[in-house]
């Protein structure tokens, strides 16, 4: 491949000093540090270059790709199989940062494009010299750093005033009778309101990125779980590492909708990540939990009231079913990527450690139901239902309960949430 006197290349055949200037360039990436530890990758590398050099690699499939260069076995099925695009995906990454780190200063770039096995290598240009710098523009960062700094205070001073000193239409319109009974424990209450998020672990793969597998919520299963011992074999057995920084953006929402409706009403809020829940926080505060109720499990069950319902894999559990009640009320979940579906979400209301406070839980197998949930329990036009149907035959309402919801949802977002159940639990 040549480059023109505009800059542009054009397709044409190497060269023999082309090729032999690719061929040196690619011996220099193979002994490079890169991919010093990436066996896998270094003989894809390599096979590739030997193929453009005897003019073959237009011909190439990925089925002699996979058995002459990934040495799979002469049965190797590329429709069941994806190792081949897996790996030139890799190379083509690993190539990319070798450019940009080590090979930085290397007179030629060797690339895949997409969709092909040749290998195309062109002139490293030189670097355009950098625009001299303002002589103010020193002045300028400290000026545009103080300016943010100053705005920052202004919104917390304005929100500081709007909760000590105001109630905008807005948040009383969010507002209701029906909410104030709903939610009384936490308004009566002189405790702090803590919401806490679900921190699913994720496997950090050294020089990858992160991985999630959905049904593995403790890391020692993610350590043993076979679809991540195949993807570390594939990517030439990287470490990993448990990583907590994600968080699913239903309960981020989900908190925000608290937040909005609570923040003003309470007499301090702080949103914290499941992993810093402790029993001290639950003695001092009230708690309120969304996510999968295995991060919450063991709180749950050294807590001094027991829930009927609990959520299992593929639904949500009855152990007391009423009349008209199922014992199991299964989720109808895709098999595959598609984010539509019908789940439930289960609502807890239990008394704190030896029975002051509280500690409430939105769960559920899917983040669009636990969403749904909240949404439904901070809507002042579902209120009326709630307490309608919670309603114990004194006319008063429980102090303790569960509630069982319903929710369809369509690319993640619910569309239509119904009341299936409650049950008043007795401390």
């Amino acid at each position: 491949m040549r480059m023109d006197n505009t800059g542009e290349t054009d397709d044409r055949e190497f060269s023999n000093a082309e090729d032999l200037a690719a061929a040196d360039q690619v011996k220099v990436i193979l002994d490079s540090a890169s991919f010093r530890n990436a066996p896998a990758l270094r003989r894809l590398l390599k096979f590739l270059m030997e193929k453009h050099l005897a003019g073959e690699s237009e011909g190439l499939k990925e089925y002699s790709v996979g058995v002459d260069a990934l040495g799979k076995p002469e049965s190797f099925d590329p429709k069941k199989d994806s190792i081949v695009r897996l790996q030139m995906g890799r190379l083509r990454q690993k190539l990319a940062e070798y450019g940009r780190t080590e090979g930085s200063d290397d007179p030629y770039i060797i690339e895949l494009p997409k969709g092909t096995f040749a290998i195309r290598c062109s002139e490293r240009l030189p670097a355009p010299p950098p625009p001299p710098e303002p002589r103010d523009s020193r002045s300028r960062r400290y000026l545009n750093r103080a300016l943010i700094a100053s705005l920052l205070w202004s919104i917390a001073a304005a929100v500081w005033l709007w909760r000590d000193h105001h109630k905008p239409a807005g948040v009383q319109n969010l507002w209701a009778p029906a909410l104030d009974v709903l939610w009384r424990p936490m308004l009566n209450s002189q405790r702090s309101l803590v919401i806490a998020i679900e921190e699913p672990p994720f496997a950090q793969i050294a020089g990858f990125g992160v991985y999630r597998e959905l049904r593995l919520n403790n890391w020692k299963d993610i350590e043993q779980s076979p679809d991540v011992a195949a993807i570390r074999k594939a990517l030439d057995s990287p470490s990993i590492s448990p990583n907590y920084y994600y968080a699913p953006m239903g309960e981020v929402t989900a908190a925000f909708l608290l937040g909005r409706l609570l923040g003003p009403r309470v007499p301090g809020l702080s949103l914290i990540g499941s992993r810093e829940l402790s029993w001290r926080q639950i003695g001092n505060s009230d708690v309120i939990y969304l996510g999968i109720s295995g991060f919450v499990a063991d709180i749950v069950r050294g807590l001094p009231v027991q829930p009927d319902l609990a959520e299992v894999s593929g639904g949500i559990s009855n152990s007391r079913p009423r009349a008209g009640e199922s014992a199991f009320y299964r989720d109808q979940l895709p098999g595959g990527p598609a984010e539509d579906g019908e789940a439930y979400a289960l609502i807890t209301h239990l008394p704190g450690p030896a029975g002051t406070g509280t500690f409430t839980t939105f769960t559920g197998s899917s983040t669009a139901s636990r969403l749904a949930a909240v949404q439904y329990f901070t809507d002042s036009r579902h209120a009326d239902t709630l307490l309608g149907k919670m309603k114990l035959r004194t006319g008063g309402f429980p102090d303790f309960y569960q509630v069982l919801l319903r929710v369809k949802f369509k690319d993640g977002v619910p569309t239509r949430t119904s009341l299936v159940l409650s049950h008043e639990l007795r401390f």
